[in-house]
């Protein structure tokens, strides 16, 4: 199998030396707006080749992963899934857009091809995908990470909260799913995947800790409905190469592939 990987940062590169390593992939295409990166790649492992341009990335893969941006899966994911290609999407944020999300699964449909939505940095998702089937009344995810990964966010600067003088943990966001993941884009995808594996964005309820006492990003999931009540969390190693991330959330992107490409699909 030949694998299209959009995105040469953390992630991207993450992808492509799993790959590399990979006795199923024959040669993994790369794609970026960065052609300097993707070269670099090119340069440093056997399978990996740079591409400048989109539609010869689309001819010549067999499967694309998205590992750029939000940006990214509104440009490029419609015209992947007509290609007739499976997408694995990792940044899942952008499907908080419901035009966007309904526009993907129509064109999916019609082309008989899959989105693929990694569990990321979270645990329980498998659950709460089963618990789905008859019914959640409640779903909250909190999300606890040190000040220093959330000072990009233009929220906070909006609201003029001074990360560096919390002493204490201290909330920083609460309210529904849609919110979060619009006004926290690079900090909490896990809202995004949480909401589509159970009961929607606008049911979701999401609340962010900013706790200076950790340096690790920490989510919890809980759960209520007919199947009973659920509490699942992770604390999480930031990802060294970036650090807005978790460590398992790459992780996460390489088992899915793994799955993908591979004889057996555990948790299914």
């Amino acid at each position: 199998m030949n694998i299209g990987i959009i995105g040469c940062g953390a992630i991207g590169s993450t992808l492509a030396k799993a790959a590399e390593e990979m006795k199923e992939v024959h040669e993994v295409y790369l794609f970026d707006k960065s052609h300097v990166c993707s070269r670099v790649l090119e340069e440093k492992f056997s399978k990996v080749k740079s591409i400048l341009n989109f539609d010869e990335l689309l001819e010549k893969s067999d499967f694309i992963i998205e590992a750029a941006s939000q940006e990214a899966v509104k440009l490029f994911g419609e015209r992947i899934l007509k290609a007739k290609l499976d997408i694995l999407i990792m940044s899942i944020g952008a499907l908080v857009d419901d035009s966007l999300r309904e526009s993907l699964e129509k064109v999916a449909l019609e082309n008989k091809c899959r989105i693929f939505l990694p569990t990321g940095a979270l645990c329980g998702v498998d659950g709460l995908s089963s618990a789905a089937v008859e019914g959640i009344t409640e779903v909250t995810l909190i999300t606890t990470k040190p000040p220093s990964a959330l000072e990009d966010a233009a929220y906070i600067k909006e609201k003029g909260i001074d990360l560096k003088n919390i002493e204490e943990p201290t909330i920083v966001f609460e309210g529904n799913a849609k919110e979060a993941v619009k006004l926290f884009p690079r900090n909490v995808n896990v809202a995004a995947t949480v909401s589509l594996a159970g009961i929607g964005f606008e049911k979701t309820n999401v609340k962010i800790i900013a706790d200076p006492d950790t340096n690790q990003n920490h989510h919890k999931i809980i759960a209520k409905g007919k199947f009973g009540t659920m509490s699942a969390e992770m604390n999480n190693v930031p990802f060294e190469r970036n650090p807005k991330t978790s460590k398992i959330a790459a992780q996460s992107a390489i088992a899915a592939m793994k799955k993908i490409i591979g004889t057996y699909w555990v948790g299914a």
